[in-house]
């Protein structure tokens, strides 16, 4: 995730969050944010919050009990999970929203290790480095991946705030905001601008991109490293849309691009530019005749007929290709090059 974005998430959620939230340097007790709970919880304003030290926050011993209520209930009611937990980690108290999204009660999980109850055994290395920043008195954020009671796994963003009695950790208060639907919809948004929807291979964008950075990246170092580039084409595919409908030209769009995937080498790339046109790049290659060997794969991988709604259709591909330097040190020339070329094979 983007680093902009990332905090943008942590910006929101601490300032419309309905508990109130100090960040303080843990060396000196100096605030350094606060967020809009936090000022109407103690009665300060913000700009008057970031001139004070934590030790200079005083509730009054009249107002101590109201204070208190405020927060039990800001705490059982927030609409993040949150797990209070003493030096030892140990939980001391949930609320609702912590039952709901990990799915344990306080009877489950009271006195118990909260690390080993809701951390995989592969995070919690991580997790314990994040107990350790806490113990030091910092506030920590993070965005990890969390278990459930059922074994399945959440993603979350976490906020860590040490609790301070007299200027000495004494626990920790662990907020967090289930971020699953938002991951999920980053990851759709990357996928979709690096892949084909019909294909699930990369699209022309990601090949050119990546076609770009491996010319530019031969040219700086003034590699000898020959590598190549294949534009494929499918002959029949005009005849097959028009005599069986574009729903089995998807078809055999769809199982030439996996028969290509099959074909190729670790490292290679293969993409679907436009219609029935495809890609790849071999970003290593020593010499004309290995290329022709990886074509000789790929014809040979094509020549079994397509079985599409139990029509046995047989394709065939022309192929075009071009070597870096040989035909060329710019993108565009190559790609040129090689559609030229198989325009020449049809």
């Amino acid at each position: 995730m983007e680093t902009r974005e990332y905090n943008c998430k942590f910006e929101d959620l601490f300032d419309n969050n309905h508990t109130p939230m100090v960040i303080m340097d843990p060396r000196t007790g100096k605030i350094v944010e606060v967020n809009i709970a936090a000022c109407r919880y103690y009665g300060y304003t913000r700009n008057e919050m970031l001139t004070m030290n934590i030790k200079d926050i005083a509730i009054s011993t009249g107002d101590d009990m109201i204070s208190r209520v405020h927060f039990d209930y800001l705490f059982k009611n927030s609409q993040e999970a949150i797990a209070i937990v003493n030096r030892d980690f140990k939980i001391t108290d949930i609320n609702k929203k912590f039952e709901d999204l990990f799915q344990f009660s306080l009877g489950e999980t009271k006195r118990k290790d909260l690390t080993q109850i809701i951390c995989e055994h592969t995070s919690q290395n991580t997790s314990h480095r994040f107990r350790r920043h806490i113990m030091e008195g910092k506030f920590i954020k993070e965005e990890v991946r969390r278990r459930k009671k059922d074994g399945s796994m959440v993603d979350v963003l976490l906020l860590g705030f040490p609790m301070i009695i007299k200027g000495e950790v004494v626990g920790a208060y662990c907020m967090y905001s289930d971020i699953s639907e938002i991951k999920a919809k980053d990851e759709r948004m990357e996928w979709l601008a690096t892949k084909d929807a019909l294909t699930e291979l990369y699209n022309r964008r990601h090949f050119l991109d990546s076609l770009d950075h491996r010319v530019w990246e031969a040219n700086s170092k003034g590699a000898k490293q020959k590598f190549g580039i294949l534009i494929l084409n499918i002959n029949e595919f005009r005849e097959i849309n028009e005599a069986l409908g574009y729903i089995a030209g998807d078809g055999i769009l769809k199982e030439f691009g996996q028969r290509l995937k099959d074909s190729i080498y670790t490292g290679d790339m293969v993409a679907r530019c436009e219609k029935d046109q495809f890609a790849i790049l071999v970003p290593e290659m020593e010499d004309l005749r290995e290329l022709r060997a990886r074509i000789n794969i790929i014809l040979d991988n094509l020549s079994a007929p397509f079985i599409i709604d139990n029509n046995e259709i047989q394709v065939t591909a022309s192929i075009g290709i071009s070597i870096y330097p040989d035909d060329g040190r710019e993108a565009a020339t190559l790609i040129r090059k090689a559609d030229i070329a198989m325009q020449r094979s049809r």
